[in-house]
């Protein structure tokens, strides 16, 4: 404590006014999962692809996770048509969810790496919600691109995170040979 005093009970205190936290990101997901959204779809060499309309305020796609999760190896993810700052919100459906992106394309640009112009803008952009999981599992010493929404389920996370992380059960956070980072 360094010469300070310890005091107990914060944390309740902190959280109180949270005590509702459940029921909303379980709303807000069921919300966001009510349109139909336009589907990704898995091209043969295992990369996936969303094609949305430039002129849109919000482009909403739909995966489904079991084919997300046969991809057996790192694999990209294009978002082309994704004009402007609209949000991006890709909804994966299923009950157990585990994949690795190797890197993220915003229009044709590489968003994922650090020196991307388009960096900030994929990771405040894309929100991932895992509508129906009750298991998630993420990534592989990468960085994954967009916020986590998944109120129903336990989450691993063995990937560096860029945007805001919401998850209804346990959270896991396993670096696997470097360091990860969470970043809101």
């Amino acid at each position: 404590l360094n010469g300070g005093t310890a005091t107990q009970g914060m944390g309740a205190a902190a959280t109180a006014s949270y005590t509702d936290f459940q029921d909303v990101i379980t709303e807000q997901s069921q919300i966001l999962a009510a349109p139909a959204g336009t589907p990704g779809a898995i091209e043969p060499w295992g990369d996936v692809r969303f094609t949305g309309d430039p002129a849109s305020t919000l482009h909403t796609f739909t995966l489904d996770g079991t084919q997300l999760s046969s991809i057996d190896r790192k694999f990209s993810v294009h978002l082309d048509g994704v004009g402007g700052t609209a949000p991006i919100v890709i909804n994966v459906t299923g009950p157990v969810v585990d994949f690795d992106t190797q890197s993220v394309f915003l229009n044709g640009t590489q968003a994922n790496v650090l020196s991307s112009a388009e960096f900030g803008n994929a990771a405040s952009r894309i929100l991932w919600n895992f509508v129906d999981a009750t298991s998630v599992e993420l990534g592989e010493n990468d960085q994954f691109m967009g916020s986590i929404l998944a109120p129903l389920a336990d989450a691993t996370l063995k990937t560096s995170t860029n945007g805001r992380v919401y998850v209804g059960g346990d959270l896991s956070v396993l670096g696997t040979g470097g360091g990860i980072e969470q970043h809101n």
